[in-house]
Order: C-alpha cells, then sequence, then structure tokens
C-alpha cells in the first residue's frame, strides 16, 4: 500500500504529466517527510538508549562496589614524559631529602654543642667558686695555725700519758686495802715493790705451774701473837691482781713476831686512770 502526500507526486508515480510548481512542493514535502522520518527514528533510539541507561543506573546502584575495586572503564591515558625527565625528578628529591638530612643533623650537633657548652661553663663557675672558697679557708687556717700546733703537742701529750700510764699502780690505795686485809693487831712494817714498766716487760717465772704476772710485792708484817698463815693467805687473795703468796719465816723478838710474805700481782692490779680516761 502506497501513499501520496501531493497529488503531484500521486501523477507523477501513475506516468501522468506534472506541474512543475506541484513537483517542487512535492519534493518539498518529500523532502520533509524524508527529513521527519530519520528525526522520529533518532527520537525513539535515544529513548531507547536512557531507557537502558536507567535501568543500568539502577542496577550498578543496588550492586556495592567494594572500596578497593580497580576503576574499569575509566578514560584513557597515555604518558608521553620522557624517562630522563623523571629520572632528573627523583634525582631531584633524593637531593632534596639528602639536604633536609644534613640540616636536620646540622641542627643536633649545634644543640649538642650549645649543650656542651652551657655545661662546660657551668662546671667552670663551679671550680672558681670552689678555689674561692678553698683560698678563704686556707686563710681562715693560717690564722689558727699555732693553735693546730698547741693541739698536736697536746695530742702527743695524751698519748704519752696513755703509753707511760699502762703500767700505773695506784700504791698508796693498794696498800691500804692490803692492810685492811690482815687480821687484826697485825701491822706492816716494810714493803718492797718490782713490777713492770711502759718499756720493760716483767719478767716471768720459769717455774711450772706459775701464774702470769706484772709485779711482786715483799711485805713484812708484825703482830703481837703468831699469826695464822691461812687467815693471812685468804685474806691477801681478795686483793685485785692476786696471783699467788708464799709466807716466809716467822721471827719473835721482844713478844713481837715478824712475818716476810712475797705476794705476785698481774694486770689487775693497774689503775687504768690514764688508759680509760676521756672514754
Amino acid at each position: 500500500m502506497k501513499f501520496y502526500l501531493t497529488k503531484s507526486a500521486q501523477r507523477a508515480a501513475e506516468g501522468g504529466p506534472a506541474s512543475p510548481k506541484p513537483a517542487k512542493a512535492a519534493a518539498a514535502s518529500t523532502a520533509n517527510t524524508v527529513a521527519t522520518a530519520p528525526k522520529t527514528a533518532k527520537q525513539s533510539k535515544t529513548a531507547k538508549q536512557s531507557k537502558t541507561a536507567k535501568t543500568a543506573e539502577t542496577s550498578v546502584r543496588r550492586v556495592k562496589t567494594p572500596k578497593n575495586a580497580a576503576a574499569i572503564g575509566a578514560a584513557p591515558r597515555v604518558d608521553l614524559l620522557p624517562q630522563e625527565v623523571r629520572a632528573e625528578r627523583r634525582a631531584s628529591r633524593n637531593v632534596r631529602r639528602a639536604w633536609l638530612g644534613v640540616v636536620g643533623v646540622a641542627g643536633l650537633v649545634a644543640i649538642a654543642f650549645g649543650a656542651a657548652t652551657l655545661a662546660s661553663i657551668h662546671a667552670q663557675e663551679n671550680l672558681v667558686a670552689s678555689q674561692s672558697e678553698t683560698a678563704s679557708l686556707s686563710v681562715q687556717q693560717a690564722k689558727y695555725g699555732q693553735v693546730k700546733i698547741i693541739e698536736n703537742h697536746s695530742s702527743l701529750i695524751v698519748a704519752a700519758q696513755h703509753v707511760g700510764g699502762s703500767t700505773d699502780i695506784d700504791w698508796d690505795a693498794y696498800l691500804t686495802r692490803l692492810q685492811s686485809t690482815l687480821p687484826t693487831g697485825t701491822t706492816i712494817k716494810s714493803v718492797n715493790v718490782d713490777s713492770a714498766s711502759a718499756l720493760t716487760p716483767y719478767v716471768q717465772s720459769s717455774a711450772a705451774l706459775q701464774g702470769i704476772r706484772i709485779g711482786t710485792i715483799n711485805v713484812t708484817v708484825t703482830s703481837p701473837t703468831l699469826p695464822s698463815v691461812p687467815q693471812l693467805l685468804n685474806g691477801l687473795a681478795s686483793l685485785p691482781g692476786y696471783v699467788d703468796a708464799n709466807p716466809g719465816t716467822v721471827t719473835v723478838s721482844n713478844g713481837t713476831f715478824t712475818t716476810a710474805i712475797t705476794m705476785h700481782i698481774n694486770q689487775k692490779a693497774y689503775s687504768g686512770r690514764y688508759t680509760t680516761e676521756g672514754k
């Protein structure tokens, strides 16, 4: 089935004559028809493509894209930069980093140098202050130099007393105590003492079973009656430093009995007044 838009076009198709003006009008009409037809086809194609794109977009929205997924279908790019330029840029970056490292190290060195300088200055100030204090103390010590000499002499004297008085025995008090141990009516007639000194040790007895002694006391006592030797020895044993005692012969003259006694004493008889003083 054929459709004709104008009469001239119909006549031309049937083989009849056509007027020129109507032919022109038919040609224009045909051109408009032809132009309109493609336009309609394009519009329908565009509508279909739009609908398809919306459907694809909806499906893409429904699918969750992973975070690390690579972009597919991106715009193609071509890098025409020469490798020499890239190498030069990398070298420039390395040089800048190297210079930054050098500057950082230099800064650290400067900080360390400043800290060392401050510590040295502080130490120098402390040294100067200590030297000044030492000089002041030396001046003050020189003022009391004589006192120091006297103090040394005093210390030497005290040490000599300790050494010389280490063998000291208070004989007055010791003999008084010895007299108190004698029986009633017995008196001391004479006393002979032999003891050690600070420089000479006392000679010990060579006899066996003899105790160590530092001195010997020879006592002569008198009594109006015959003295009891055991009583005499028991009284002497109560004295400090007693080691042993040997009674001698007993003589009588004009009704008076005389007895000689030899007694040995040890270190407990020392007075200790020079060695214990000040302790």
